[in-house]
C-alpha cells in the first residue's frame, strides 16, 4: 500500500498539479546568510547539542534546531504558542512602499500545507503530480471526486537560504474531490528532533528532522479503514507529551493518539459520521487540560492521555465540514464551520458537560473557514467570515459589532469571490494583527471593539490556486526568525520582517544599478550579494530571458578565474604558517626548473640573459616574478594556447621555462602565470595534489563543496554560459573564448585562473576572510596575522600596478585601498578584494564586517560595475 519511496539527501548542508513557476524576464532573489553570532554563524551540523525548548501549551513541547533562542520558531500550524500570535520583537508592522525585502524563494509543487520552521530548517509539504483534466462532468465540481496519480513529497529547507536539505517522496494518488486535488492540507509538526506529516490521503510520517530518515509511518486507510473525507486529511497533528494526536475516522478512531517515538497506537477514541477537518487542540479549562475536538457531529472533550469523554456538545457542521480551530476563552469555546456555520458553549466547572449557548445560527457569530482567527482576552474574535465579510463577534452572545470587507479585498479594492479567507496573527507587543488574505497580501491592522483601522499592506506571493472563477492562495504563512514565509502553488519564499536593518534605500539603489546594466546593455543575468555581520543584507539576482542565457540560483556555476588567486594565495600562506618555506626563499628549492629560467634581454636581439636573482614566494605572490605567459588565446598562437594544451602542472613548469621572463624577479608588477606557479609549488612543498591540498584545507572546513578544477556532465547542466559584448550587442561565447575546459580528467590545476565556484561557496570565503581567517565554528583558516601580513603594500613602489591610480596598493593576492579620496566611492580605506577575468570580483570591508561579490559570466571585463555597486553600498 505504501508504493515506493525515495529520500534524497543533500550532502552539502548535512553537516503537482502546478508546474515550477516560469522563468520570468527578470527574477528577484534575495536570501540571508546565516545567523551573524560568532559561535552560531552557519551552523552546518544537524542538530544543536544544546536544543531549546519552547513551551506551546501546557505539555506540549517543542525544541528548536539552529538558531538563537532570541527567536521564535514555527513548530505547528496554530504557532509557538498554540493560539496564533507572534510574540517575536524586532519585526516591523508597517511595510515600505517597495515592500518587504525577499530572502530567498525556491519552486514547489501544489499544496495547502503551509511551512513549519524551527531553528535553521523549512518543512513543507506539496505534490509532485500531472495536470488533471476531468471528463465531462454533471453536477456541482466542489463535490466530484476523481482518481487522480501523483506523488506526496515532504521538504526540508534551509531557512536562510531556502537550500533543499533533504526529501521525502512517495506515490500518493488522490481520490479526493478534483477541483480541489492539488496537494496535501497539513502544516508539518516539529517536535524536537522530529517532523510529523500527514498527508491528504491519510499517510502519516515520522521523520528524523535533520536527515529526513523516516523514523515511522502509518497509513489511516490500511490501519483504520479510513473512507478519506471529500476534501482529504486536514487536520494538523498535535503533540501531548510523549503522544501525537491526531484526528482519522473510523468506528471508534475518530481521534487516535500515537507514541511518537514509535508510532504505536497508544488510544483512540469517538466514533463520528465524518472526522472533519478540524486540528485537535489542547485546552486548559477550569485548571484542567482537554483535548478539544470539533468532528463531523459537534464538540468532543478528552482527557488527552488516555482518550476517556470529559464531555459532548452538538454542534453539526454541514458535510461535515468542521473547520476553525476552537479558540477558547476561561469556560467559553467557539467553532466555526462551512456555510456561516458557529457557535459556542460553556463547559461546566465539573467539566463532565458543556452547554451549547448561541448557534448554529447564521445571524450570529462569525464562520471563516480557511482561515485562522484571532480571540482577545476579552472574549471578542475577529475573523473572516460569510458575504465577503472580516467580522469582530462577542463570543458571550454571539453579536457581531461590525464588519468589514476591506481586508478580504485586494490593495485595488476588487472584493473576493467564494469563500474569502484571511488568516489573522496577532501580536502582542504592538497592539496590532497580521492579516494574509487569498490575494497573496500581508495586511496589519489596529482591531478594536469599535473598527478595524488598517495600517499597511504589501503583497508577498501571487495567487495561483483556480476557485469560484478567481486565483487564490489558502496556504497560511509562518512567522519566525523575524521573517515571514508564504507559499502558493509553484514557489516557497521567505521575506525579512525585522525592523533591525533599515536597508530599504540600499536594496533600491543596488537593484536599480543592477537593473541598469542589462537596461543599458552592459550585461546580462548578473547577481549580487551584500553580507554584514554574516547575515546577508542584500542578494538580487538579474535574468535577462536573452536565448541561451539562464538564470541565475544559488546552484549555478560560475567560471571565477583570477578569483582562484586570493584562495591559492591564502594557502600558500597556510603553508608558510607551517614553516615550509620563507617569503624569501627561493622557489627553485622546490621546483628546480625554476632555477634555470631565462630573462629577456634589453636589446633588440633574440638574446636572454641568466637570473640576476632567484624567483621567490614573495615574487609569485606580488606577480613581480616577471613570469608572463597570458598572450594569445585558446584559438591564437602564444603561450596561453599552449597551457590549454597541457595535462599537469609539472608540464606547465617545463613550457614557461621555455618562455624568457619579461623582467628580472623583483623589479616590477607583471599580470600573468606567478599564482598558477605558486600553486605547483604548493603541490610540491605539501606532497599532495594541489586540489586535495585546497579541499583539506580550506574547501572542506567551510563546506566549499562546489569549487572545483572540473566540471562532471551534470555540473555542466548549471554551468553559467559565457557572453561576449560586441557593438552589435551580446552573443553567446564559442568553445574556444570559453577557453578552460574544465576536463575531469586533467591536472592542470591552475591557481591562478582554473577554479569555477558559486555564490554560496565563494561568499563562505568571503566571510572567512570577514571573520579574520576563521570558519563560522570558530576553527583557524589563516591566523589573523598571517592576513595581516597579506593586507600590507608589498609591491614599496615598484612600477607596473595600474591600480594604484584608482587608491589601490598591492598585498599577497588582493588589492588593498590606501586612497580613499582617489577611489572616489566613498568606500573606506582598508578595504580589500580581488577579480576575474568574466566579469566576476569581490570586496572585502573590515571596517564594517561585511563583503560584496559580484558575479556574472560577461566578456571583456566589466569595469564599470564594481564602482558603481561599490558607490551604491557607501551612498545609502
Amino acid at each position: 500500500m505504501w508504493g515506493t519511496a525515495e529520500i534524497i539527501l543533500n550532502q552539502d548542508l548535512l553537516p503537482s498539479l502546478a508546474q515550477p513557476a516560469e522563468i520570468r524576464s527578470r527574477i528577484v532573489v534575495q536570501r540571508t546568510a546565516l545567523d551573524s553570532n560568532l559561535t552560531d554563524r552557519y551552523d552546518l551540523s544537524p542538530m544543536r547539542r544544546n536544543a531549546t525548548l519552547i513551551r506551546l501549551l501546557p505539555h506540549v513541547l517543542f525544541t528548536a534546531m539552529g538558531l538563537s533562542a532570541l527567536a521564535d520558531d514555527w513548530p505547528h500550524f496554530l504557532g509557538p504558542h498554540g493560539d496564533t500570535s507572534i510574540r517575536e520583537e524586532g519585526i516591523r508592522t508597517e511595510f515600505p512602499d517597495s515592500g518587504l525585502p525577499l530572502l530567498w524563494e525556491r519552486a514547489v509543487g501544489g499544496g495547502y500545507s503551509g511551512p513549519a520552521v524551527v531553528g535553521d530548517r523549512v518543512f513543507v509539504m506539496d505534490r509532485i503530480a500531472e495536470p488533471y483534466d476531468p471528463d465531462k462532468t454533471e453536477g456541482n465540481p466542489n463535490f466530484i471526486r476523481a482518481e487522480i496519480p501523483g506523488k506526496e513529497r515532504v521538504r526540508a529547507l534551509h531557512a536562510n537560504t531556502g537550500k533543499v536539505l533533504w526529501e521525502h517522496v512517495y506515490d500518493c494518488p488522490y481520490s479526493t474531490v478534483y477541483l480541489y486535488a492539488i496537494g496535501p492540507r497539513c502544516t508539518p509538526t516539529v517536535d524536537g528532533e522530529r517532523v510529523y506529516t500527514l498527508g491528504a490521503e491519510g499517510d502519516l510520517h515520522c521523520f528524523q528532522a535533520a536527515s529526513g530518515e523516516v523514523l515511522w509511518q502509518r497509513s489511516f486507510k490500511d490501519d483504520y479503514g479510513l473512507e478519506v473525507p471529500e476534501w482529504g486529511c486536514a487536520a494538523h497533528p498535535l503533540v501531548y507529551k510523549n503522544l501525537l494526536v491526531c484526528i482519522v475516522g473510523g468506528d471508534g478512531s475518530t481521534v487516535v493518539a500515537f507514541d511518537k517515538h514509535t508510532g504505536e497506537e497508544r488510544w483512540r477514541a469517538l466514533s463520528a459520521s465524518k472526522p472533519g477537518y478540524c486540528p485537535p487542540v489542547i485546552a486548559t479549562i477550569h485548571s484542567l487540560d482537554q483535548l478539544l475536538v470539533w468532528h463531523g457531529d459537534g464538540v468532543g472533550s478528552l482527557e488527552p492521555s488516555t482518550g476517556k469523554e470529559y464531555w459532548f456538545a452538538k454542534v453539526k457542521p454541514l458535510y461535515g465540514m468542521s473547520i476553525g480551530a476552537p479558540r477558547v476563552h476561561h469556560d467559553l469555546i467557539h467553532v466555526m464551520g462551512f456555510k456561516g456555520v458557529s457557535a459556542a458553549m460553556r463547559v461546566a466547572p465539573d467539566n463532565r458537560t458543556a452547554e451549547v449557548l448561541w448557534g448554529p445560527d447564521l445571524r450570529m457569530g462569525v464562520a471563516g473557514v480557511l482561515n485562522t482567527a484571532h480571540l482577545d482576552e476579552e472574549g471578542y474574535l475577529y475573523s473572516a467570515g460569510g458575504r465577503g465579510e472580516f467580522q469582530c463577534v462577542d463570543i458571550r452572545t454571539g453579536e457581531r459589532l461590525w464588519e468589514t470587507s476591506l481586508p478580504l479585498q485586494n490593495a485595488r479594492g476588487e472584493r473576493t469571490g467564494a469563500w474569502p479567507s484571511a488568516f489573522s496573527f496577532h501580536h502582542p507587543s504592538s497592539g496590532r494583527t497580521f492579516l494574509y488574505n487569498d490575494h497573496g497580501e500581508l495586511i496589519t491592522a489596529e482591531l478594536s471593539t469599535q473598527s478595524y483601522q488598517e495600517i499597511s499592506r504589501t503583497t508577498l506571493i501571487e495567487p495561483t490556486h483556480a476557485v469560484g472563477g478567481r486565483m487564490l492562495v489558502w496556504s497560511a504563512p509562518a512567522f519566525a526568525n523575524q521573517r515571514i514565509y508564504v507559499r502558493n502553488d509553484q514557489e516557497i519564499r521567505c521575506y525579512d520582517l525585522s525592523i533591525k536593518h533599515s536597508r530599504v534605500p540600499l536594496d533600491a539603489a543596488l537593484m536599480d544599478a543592477q537593473e541598469a546594466f542589462m537596461d543599458e546593455g552592459e550585461a546580462l543575468s548578473t547577481v549580487f550579494r551584500l553580507a554584514r555581520g554574516g547575515e546577508t543584507l542584500y542578494e538580487h539576482a538579474v535574468a535577462s530571458g536573452q536565448a541561451g542565457d539562464r538564470s541565475i540560483n544559488e546552484d549555478t556555476l560560475f567560471a571565477i578565474w583570477s578569483m582562484t588567486k586570493p584562495i591559492t594565495s591564502v594557502a600558500a600562506m597556510i603553508l608558510h604558517e607551517r614553516g615550509a618555506f620563507q617569503l624569501d626563499d627561493p622557489v627553485s628549492d622546490a621546483l628546480p626548473r625554476l632555477g634555470k629560467f631565462r630573462v629577456e634581454s634589453d636589446s633588440d636581439d633574440d638574446k636572454t640573459k641568466p637570473l640576476a636573482r632567484p624567483i621567490t614566494y614573495r615574487h609569485l605572490l606580488t606577480h613581480t616574478s616577471g613570469i608572463a605567459g597570458y598572450d594569445g588565446s585558446f584559438d591564437q598562437e602564444g603561450t596561453w594556447k599552449e597551457v590549454m594544451e597541457l595535462d599537469d602542472l609539472d608540464g606547465l613548469i617545463e613550457l614557461l621555462a621555455t618562455k624568457p621572463l619579461k623582467h628580472q624577479p623583483g623589479e616590477r608588477y607583471t599580470y600573468g602565470l606567478s599564482t598558477a606557479v605558486l600553486g605547483a609549488a604548493i603541490e610540491k612543498l605539501s606532497k599532495k595534489p594541489f586540489d586535495a591540498f585546497l579541499r583539506e584545507t580550506i574547501f572542506d572546513p567551510l563546506g566549499m563543496d562546489d569549487t572545483k578544477f572540473h566540471l562532471t556532465e551534470e555540473d555542466r547542466a548549471r554551468f553559467q554560459p559565457l557572453f561576449v559584448r560586441t557593438e552589435e550587442g551580446f552573443r553567446r561565447g564559442t568553445p574556444a573564448e570559453d577557453e578552460l575546459y574544465y576536463r575531469p580528467n586533467s591536472r592542470l590545476h591552475l591557481g591562478g585562473e582554473g577554479l569555477v565556484s558559486t555564490l554560496a561557496d565563494y561568499g563562505r570565503f568571503c566571510q572567512m576572510l570577514v571573520d579574520r581567517g576563521r570558519t563560522p565554528d570558530g576553527q583557524s583558516i589563516l591566523f589573523e596575522r598571517t592576513l595581516a601580513i597579506m593586507l600590507e603594500d608589498q609591491l614599496d613602489g615598484k612600477p607596473g600596478f595600474s591600480e594604484s591610480e584608482q587608491g589601490y596598493a598591492l598585498g599577497f593576492g588582493f588589492h588593498i585601498l590606501k586612497d580613499a579620496e582617489r577611489h572616489a566611492t566613498a568606500m573606506p580605506e582598508g578595504c580589500y578584494g580581488w577579480g576575474g577575468y568574466h566579469s566576476t570580483f569581490f570586496w572585502i570591508d573590515p571596517a564594517n564586517n561585511q563583503y560584496g561579490l559580484f558575479l556574472s559570466r560577461r566578456y571583456p571585463f566589466f569595469d564599470a560595475a564594481a564602482s558603481r555597486l561599490e558607490a551604491a553600498v557607501y551612498r545609502h
